[in-house]
């Protein structure tokens, strides 16, 4: 008997808890996360009605105190506590991810101790905490009657009976991890307290990025690039925050943070690999190939496992139940078959259904011996009746066993008669039925022949054939013998062959890529692309046929041939998503070649289409480690023939995740994911994707090489009548605006005053975003143009929340209307200094840049932090490339005149009326979208000096200042940063 045998054990249950029922879209892969990597576990979500219920129920004399406490969250920090108090099991907030399954994190509590802890971030300690150690209550683990936690929950409700007053601004100290940290002061530290220490790195692998501190352009690159990943976390936690900020994490990086179910499926296979022996390579190809899809996966497995043990000793039946370890892969019978088992266990949490057919009535019980801790779960079976009386249905979240039990089907009857008749298509038959021998090599060729002509097996399904090869010594004739030729015959290809025998079916694909050329307009945005680029096509593809679309035309397109597909886009909020979505269905249905308007042909694509069904670019180098994690499919250009298999698993995946994740763009990212896995498994090039080099769609006609097919060309630049637009070199070549909003410090004016001492040319505009506009009657008096908010449309954006107002005032910054002799416009915040001689510098630095890329550029005049490689201390340095990516701050902005008028409407879409992320977020976005480079002056040339905000920063970057800036330029020495 174990030391701690008179210790409970941890619960396999995992508890979550938010306001409703409806769990934020955001973090809802935070929360699926837990079912799919622990399809064993019982996972339990409850709203704040449910934790009431809860609590009037279990623990009726901790209900007042609870009630007591003012705010959400602070209930929140106490439910943790009163569950894992009372139920024990891992306790998780929704934005952790789960990234292994927990049974081993669960099973590291030993003798003594109760709970198990981790630390805040190293990050959050320096910036919030003064290195203070703070223990966090975000992520759990627990022993009821976790010592510590009773401590805890008396201090919490003695503070509630001593008319504690609260402020859930500072709820972190108070009820959070600051209440948990003074319970180990009370109980004398970890040991005392039986808390075992978790080390951050695997619960907190990531800091907040919203946060300020110097190493963030690092973590900006490991978040992007995955490396992060490497420590093997089991958890994440990607701070939400919902209830203290509007700016987070999951926003910003949802493209790159989240894992996927498929992970979680390899992660359940892992532990198998190395057991699997001869058959690992071929069990593992297949089942990767299973978990890499998407839509629900039929598996059928023709003779299932025959015993428990391998060489039982004398006397000892290797099928008796009394042999099976469920728990010690290692002994189990790995040559007489656990395909059942690892194939169940893998999938778990899938959509799946799994048949094992066998005549032998032992053999299925030995089969459900083997699948019996995936069906039946008596703690959590327990667990979920007690809970039923307290809970209306839909709270608690099953991941496998009842679910898993119903996907399980065993079939007692010899695999001809089954495949007789069965109803359907299996994407997976594993043919592990009879011995070596002439007779089991004929009766394969037999039940091959009934696969074929019933078609059981789905366009791209497999095959596994068992004990395909053998040691030469032993003269036993392969079961595949006879089949083998008769799936070669029918045109299936041999993926894999050794031990086992791995063939696929072959995708049928109608056609090839017809000579269509789509172009896709955004109408809103009233671009069609120029006329060298119209005359290019023409010219270099005479005899295609061009077809424009426009949002009408693909509404018309979906309303009349895909019906099916309606519901599903007119759901999509914007016109820009539902023309992405349109565009893939165009593909679909008619074939041909669909490019975004700004793409200009280099060479006639009549090259690259013939032999070819499918053609997709790849948007960045996929073998350089820099660029992992990062989009890999461009999606301004697709090619395909009409119904091209591809299309239905992508519109399966179309519907999915607007049901569940409404809005989810369906750009490179979405295209992306239906490439990432299963590539062993590609059909010929006839019939699958030809993944062009990124090197396939130039960054601008100037970088084009050889290896190019087309060159984006920046909608910036669509509208210049002129080949080349010289740099201004004088004030009145330049707009100035200024926007701003009443606020008790009024910033404005020491911005004016500062700005005034070296500006000569036209007064800024001025832009108030708010009602009030008498702080500005002075500067209207001095020339400026003042536009205030009137009260028609103060009523319009009056509900808006803060950061779309900002976006509006932003816009009209932007879309004022320029001077005829305007070459470009400045925009500056209300609240920014300018340094001594900026003005000398700012127009060395755009001769610099109207060099490099004429007017295609965006110039920021402050930066957050320093770019990576640039030495604000070198006179001689003007600027510096800024990432696109982690742009950010927008205090002093310059823009040509052909990049306003572009970047003004593209605000308008999705700034102003879709409000997709702050303007800053949007401009880096925008830049990146149209290959436009941005750059930042060194040293900056403005600085920061706001210490109220507007709000629009969510309260997360107030103060933030540029570590470039100097006061003086022109004293002559070397500039060092502060």
């Amino acid at each position: 008997m174990s030391p701690d045998h008179h210790m409970p054990p941890v619960p396999r249950l995992i508890f979550l808890t938010w306001k409703v029922r409806q769990i934020p879209r955001a973090v809802q892969r935070c929360v699926e996360s837990f079912q799919r990597r622990n399809p064993h576990w019982t996972v339990v979500i409850m709203s704040d009605a449910d934790c009431l219920k809860w609590l009037a129920a279990k623990r009726p004399a901790d209900l007042a105190w609870y009630e007591a406490l003012p705010k959400g969250i602070l209930r929140a920090d106490a439910m943790r506590l009163l569950w894992l108090h009372e139920m024990g099991g891992i306790y998780a907030d929704i934005d952790v991810e789960c990234l292994r399954p927990l049974d081993g994190l669960a099973a590291m509590l030993g003798y003594g101790e109760w709970l198990a802890l981790t630390r805040d971030h190293p990050v959050h300690e320096r910036i919030h905490f003064h290195n203070t150690p703070m223990w966090m209550n975000d992520f759990m683990v627990a022993r009821p009657g976790a010592p510590l936690i009773g401590v805890a929950l008396k201090m919490l409700a003695g503070m509630v009976a001593a008319g504690f007053q609260w402020n859930p601004r500072n709820a972190v100290m108070e009820t959070g991890p600051g209440l948990l940290n003074r319970a180990l002061t009370v109980m004398g530290g970890l040991k005392p307290a039986g808390v075992r220490y978790v080390p951050w790195e695997v619960i907190h692998p990531l800091p907040d990025m919203t946060n300020p501190f110097e190493e963030k352009e690092a973590a900006d690159a490991a978040i992007r690039r995955r490396t992060w990943r490497g420590v093997n976390p089991w958890v994440a936690h990607y701070w939400y925050h919902t209830w203290c900020s509007t700016r987070n994490m999951v926003l910003a990086y949802s493209d790159c943070l989240f894992a996927d179910r498929h992970e979680a499926a390899m992660e359940r296979l892992e532990p198998y690999r190395s057991l699997l022996g001869p058959r690992s390579e071929t069990v593992g190809a297949v089942l990767e190939k299973l978990a890499a899809q998407d839509g629900p996966v039929t598996l059928i497995e023709l003779g299932v496992a025959r015993s428990f043990i391998t060489e039982p000793p004398p006397g000892v039946d290797g099928a008796d139940p009394a042999q099976w370890q469920p728990g010690q892969p290692a002994a189990w019978d790995w040559g007489a078959g656990c395909f059942t088992r690892v194939a169940v266990e893998t999938l778990a949490g899938y959509d799946f259904e799994y048949h094992g057919v066998d005549p032998s009535a032992a053999a299925l019980d030995v089969a459900r011996t083997m699948l019996r801790p995936l069906t039946t779960a008596p703690e959590e079976a327990r667990v979920r009746a007690a809970l039923a009386e307290l809970l209306d249905d839909g709270v608690l979240a099953w991941a496998g066993h009842a679910e898993t039990e119903r996907r399980v089907h065993l079939h007692e009857q010899r695999a001809a008669a089954f495949l007789a008749d069965f109803d359907g298509q299996a994407d997976l038959i594993y043919m592990d039925h009879g011995e070596c021998s002439e007779e089991t090599a004929a009766m394969h060729a037999r039940d091959a022949q009934i696969i074929i002509e019933r078609g059981l097996v789905k366009e791209g399904g497999i095959v596994l054939i068992d004990d395909h090869a053998h040691d030469p010594e032993k003269h036993l004739v392969p079961k595949s013998r006879d089949s083998r030729r008769i799936f070669e015959a029918a045109g299936w290809m041999i993926v894999l062959e050794g031990r086992q025998l791995l063939l696929q079916r072959p995708y049928e694909v109608p056609e090839y890529i017809p000579r269509i050329l789509h172009v896709f307009c955004d109408s809103r945005r009233q671009k069609a692309y120029r006329a060298e680029i119209a005359e290019a096509w023409r010219k270099l593809h005479p005899e295609w046929e061009v077809e424009a679309w426009d949002d009408d035309r693909v509404r018309d397109f979906i309303m009349g041939e895909c019906p099916a597909f309606l519901e599903t886009f007119v759901s999509y909020r914007t016109d820009r998503l539902r023309m992405a979505a349109g565009k893939l269905m165009v593909l679909k249905k008619r074939g041909g070649i669909a490019v975004d308007p700004n793409l200009m042909p280099l060479r006639s694509l009549d090259e690259l289409l013939p032999g070819l069904a499918l053609i997709m670019a790849a948007r960045y180098p996929r073998d350089q480690p820099e660029f992992a994690g990062a989009e890999l499919v461009h999606s301004g250009f697709l090619a395909s023939c009409a119904e091209h298999p591809f299309w239905d698993g992508l519109e399966h995946d179309l519907r999915q995740s607007q049901e569940k994740q409404p809005d989810t763009p369906p750009d490179s990212a979405f295209l992306t994911a239906r490439l990432r896995d299963g590539l062993r498994f590609l059909s010929p090039d006839s019939e699958w994707p030809e993944l062009l080099d990124h090197r396939a769609i130039a960054a601008s006609p100037e970088t084009a090489n050889e290896d190019a097919w087309l060159s984006v060309v920046p909608h910036a630049t669509l509208s210049l009548d002129a080949a080349s637009i010289a740099a201004p070199a004088e004030d009145g070549q330049i707009s100035i605006s200024v926007m701003t909003v009443e606020r008790p410090q009024a910033y404005i004016h020491d911005t004016i005053a500062s700005l005034r001492k070296e500006w000569t040319g036209a007064p800024p505009s001025i832009f108030a975003g708010s009602p009030g506009r008498a702080f500005l009657d002075r500067y209207e008096k001095e020339g400026c143009a003042v536009h205030g908010t009137g009260s028609e449309d103060w009523e319009r954006i009056r509900s808006w929340n803060v950061g779309r107002k900002a976006h509006w005032n932003y816009w009209r910054c932007l879309s004022f209307p320029a001077d005829q002799e305007s070459v470009g416009r400045m925009i500056f915040e209300d609240d920014v200094k300018f340094a001594v001689g900026w003005k000398g510098r700012f127009y060395r630095t755009l001769a610099a840049l109207y060099q490099l890329h004429g007017p295609c550029f965006v110039l920021a005049l402050y930066s957050v932090f320093e770019q990576e490689g640039a030495d604000s201390r070198k006179p001689g340095q003007l600027f510096t490339p800024y990432n696109a990516r982690t742009f950010m701050g927008t205090q002093g902005m310059f823009f040509p005149e052909p990049v306003r008028r572009d970047f003004a409407e593209y605000i308008r879409c999705y700034g102003v009326e879709e409000n997709l992320m702050p303007y800053d977020l949007l401009l880096g976005h925008y830049c990146e979208e149209q290959r436009i480079p941005i750059y930042m002056t060194l040293p900056s040339l403005v600085q920061h000096t706001g210490k109220q905000t507007t709000g629009q920063s969510g309260g997360s970057m107030i103060g933030h200042t540029s570590p470039t800036f100097v006061e003086d330029l022109t004293d002559g020495r070397q500039w060092v940063s502060p």
